[in-house]
């Protein structure tokens, strides 16, 4: 009898999903074993998602069991897939999905309000319900699914937003609550809702064989277009997108949000390449990142080198460690826009006029100064013409150099007894 090695996270919900792709495997004559692995996000139930980055943190202490050849197959939360597995691995399998929708579990008797304290951590979840049923207080909130529902019956919470297919795995008793759950073509659901992943090496042919047969075709279907599209914006948690796909024989309609826009597109699954091209297309106007570079090697954020590494434009200035632009993928645009005194490549009009023609044009544009953006960086400016021109922007801090230099030479710009406040002055 083939004997598999199963890691998962150990969660209620995680240990229920690998009961159910266990089952699957022992009725192909297969004995299965679970190692428990503890995550990243596991390990930190303080911080939101948000600021953890998101990025595979429930996922890739797990792929590493599997690179080290201590388990033999993963199985994954399909939303909590990154956009790039760890390199030889693949998702080989994918059961029967289970209700994608998400739901909005309410404390009995109460009414909400735009007062209403809301449990949800989420970009998309926020947007989403602020279109659909107005304004609220949102507040974060971790932990598994018992201990979310604890919190909102205790009263730290009016309400909170759950996927409708954890609650249904776990068969919760939910009787004292009112839940209203959402369709997911209106309230459109993290990529590949519903769905377990389970993940494998690329190169263990007789593993994947194994695990295609203990794959449902619709829910297959449904996760390659999910995944396709999810993985071509190369977003994750911090990324407020939704995708959710519709097949019926060789037809599929993708639907997708992304910062409150809404858009779908139809064809032959055959076309999906095509498909998930066009839905991106009308999803992005292009977004823009304003990094600040700081001063020097190492003294850039990890956030600002991800950025980087994920632009396909790079708009940079003239007062710079050049080697940040070595964190760019190959195929990136980079495009210089340095100025010296008297000596201008550009005016600020025109690199205001390039950031927006760029994002106009679907591009995800980093704009890279050095120091901070904000501490004579012109970025006030640049940020005023992306908002008149309706573009979605974010601000990455930098170590300004006002404060960097000073501290380099060991002199501290504030010091109790001496120094109670500094000020910075442009030469």
């Amino acid at each position: 009898m083939k004997k598999l090695v199963l890691a998962t996270r150990g969660s209620l919900l995680a240990l229920r999903q690998a009961d159910i792709v266990k089952e699957l495997l022992e009725k192909e004559g297969v004995e299965v074993s679970i190692l428990e692995t503890t995550t990243k996000g596991d390990k930190d139930r303080i911080h939101a998602l948000v600021r953890m980055g998101g990025n595979g943190i429930f996922i890739r202490e797990i792929e590493e069991k599997l690179l080290t050849r201590e388990a033999d197959i993963a199985v994954h939360s399909g939303k909590d897939l990154p956009y790039e597995l760890a390199e030889g691995l693949v998702i080989a399998g994918n059961p029967k999905a289970a209700d994608p929708r998400d739901c909005l579990l309410i404390r009995s008797g109460h009414v909400l309000s735009e007062d209403s304290v809301i449990g949800t951590g989420s970009p998309r979840r926020i947007s989403e319900y602020r279109a659909l049923l107005g304004d609220a207080v949102f507040k974060d909130i971790r932990g598994n699914v018992t201990t979310r529902l604890r919190k909102l019956r205790s009263g730290e919470y009016d309400a909170i937003i759950l996927a409708k297919a954890g609650l249904d795995r776990l068969s919760l008793d939910l009787s004292d609550l009112e839940i209203k759950c959402f369709e997911p073509t209106e309230f459109i659901p993290s990529p590949c809702q519903g769905i377990i992943a389970v993940e494998c090496r690329r190169d263990d042919k007789e593993t994947v064989s194994l695990l295609e047969r203990i794959s449902d075709k619709k829910t297959r279907k449904r996760f390659e277009a999910e995944r396709m599209l999810f993985s071509s914006l190369k977003a994750d948690c911090t990324t407020p997108i939704g995708i959710y796909s519709e097949t019926e024989g060789d037809d599929i309609r993708l639907h997708a949000m992304l910062d409150g826009h809404k858009t779908s597109a139809a064809g032959e699954f055959k076309e999906l390449p095509a498909i998930c091209r066009e839905v991106k297309k009308q999803l992005l106007k292009g977004w823009v990142i304003l990094v600040g570079g700081g001063c020097g090697p190492g003294l850039i954020t990890e956030k600002g080198i991800r950025a980087i590494r994920e632009a396909d434009t790079v708009v940079y200035d003239d007062l710079l460690d050049k080697g940040l632009l070595s964190y760019a993928d190959k195929g990136a645009e980079l495009i210089y826009v340095g100025k010296r005194s008297g000596r201008h490549s550009r005016s600020q009009e025109e690199i205001n006029g390039l950031l927006t023609e760029l994002a106009l044009s679907g591009k995800r544009v980093v704009r890279l100064k050095g120091g901070d953006s904000f501490v004579f960086g012109r970025g006030g400016e640049e940020v005023l013409s992306l908002k008149e021109a309706g573009i979605p922007y974010e601000l990455i801090p930098g170590i300004s150099s006002a404060i960097a230099v000073p501290e380099h030479m060991g002199i501290p710009v504030t010091h109790r007894g001496a120094a109670r406040s500094f000020t910075v002055i442009t030469g």
